[in-house]
């Protein structure tokens, strides 16, 4: 009980001092815009414009963006570091319920990153709208 009520305490303690930043928001039909724009689907790994598939690399596998990469929460630190500080990124992850693109958002931001946003919807409404994908999006948060 001691420790439950500590790690709470630390908890609430962040949550208190820390700066809360809302993610930049970016809709379906602008992504698609902007990865026709700049040309995505043949260069992912564009240096100026990149949009980042969040998610696990098996979930990644089912489903993706065509001219997305996909770089797990945990590996974007080191898979950055080398980056342009003014990179152009969009996060994107399962859904709206999926809090993994904004704390990847708070992660790039807390690097010194200052050209994130965050895909509104995740591929659930990519897939949605009926835009392409790549894979067999068969994964069971994209049904219904």
């Amino acid at each position: 009980m001691k420790i439950v009520l500590t790690v709470f305490i630390v908890f609430m303690n962040q949550i208190m001092w820390c700066e809360v930043v809302k993610a930049p928001l970016i809709s379906a039909q602008e992504l698609e815009t902007e990865i026709k724009s700049n040309h995505l689907r043949r260069h992912p790994w564009n240096t100026k414009f990149i949009v980042v598939n969040v998610l696990s690399k098996r979930v990644s596998i089912d489903c993706r963006i065509p001219g997305s990469v996909n770089v797990p929460v945990h590996k974007l630190a080191t898979t950055f570091r080398s980056w342009s500080k003014d990179t152009n990124i969009v996060l994107y992850c399962a859904g709206l319920s999926c809090p993994l693109s904004n704390y990847a958002f708070d992660a790039l931001r807390k690097l010194g990153f200052t050209n994130v946003r965050v895909f509104d919807g995740g591929l659930r409404t990519w897939k949605g709208n009926n835009f392409p994908t790549i894979g067999l999006c068969k994964a069971g948060y994209l049904q219904g």
